[in-house]
């Protein structure tokens, strides 16, 4: 038999405790065995019960896309990080032209997902601070690895594959680290992310 004690109690004082009370109450602790051991259990060993808590709790209430249904107004952002972001874009599709259509609407989506991203990261920080500083924390290592992937590459033609490999093994790790979050949110939270490197320059991409 085993039983579960929280941590601040002494297991070998805690047993003879219970020994004790069950030789004078032999009756009452007839289940109780004379070589039960107490195991000492930490917030780690609890973590597929802790998921499925915070799975449940969250789907129900935290939807990462409620910034999305809002009408964004990115035109007063910093023309430095709107720049960058124009800039990279234009590389990982290859020098295409400004006018372009396809050009204008990515642009667009990014400096949209950068603006919601600081406006949710906020939220976070104020109403979820465990998720906000689990985000935070995978956001600044992933961050590195997507720096240092970029500034070592040297061929601007492979740009736009490299950009898609970036944005896939994120929302995979995404979706590892954050299993009870819907695909939406998960969607989401790349989108600002990505944004965020592409405006405060941890990405970059040579032009041709």
């Amino acid at each position: 038999m085993m039983l579960y004690l929280p941590t601040h109690f002494l297991t070998n004082t805690k047993r003879k405790e219970v020994l004790e009370y069950k030789k004078r109450n032999s009756k009452q602790c007839d289940y109780i065995s004379e070589d039960f051991t107490i195991t000492i259990k930490v917030v780690d060993d609890f973590k597929l019960e802790l998921s499925r808590i915070i799975r449940n709790d969250y789907d129900s209430k935290i939807d990462l896309t409620v910034l999305r249904k809002k009408k964004v107004d990115w035109t007063n952002c910093d023309n430095a990080k709107v720049n960058n972001v124009k800039r990279k874009i234009k590389a990982v599709m290859n020098g295409i032209d400004d006018n372009d259509e396809d050009y204008i609407d990515i642009v667009n989506t990014y400096m949209e997902s950068y603006v919601i991203g600081i406006e949710l990261m906020e939220k976070l920080r104020k109403d979820q601070v465990d998720l906000y500083e689990q985000i935070i924390g995978l956001e600044t290592t992933y961050k590195r690895r997507v720096e240092i992937k970029t500034k070592t590459n040297t061929d601007s033609s492979i740009n736009q594959k490299l950009f898609t490999e970036i944005l896939d093994e994120f929302q995979n790790v995404l979706e590892k680290e954050f299993p009870y979050l819907p695909s939406a949110s998960i969607g989401e939270l790349k989108d600002d992310m990505i944004s965020s490197w592409l405006a405060d320059c941890s990405m970059q991409f040579r032009s041709r």
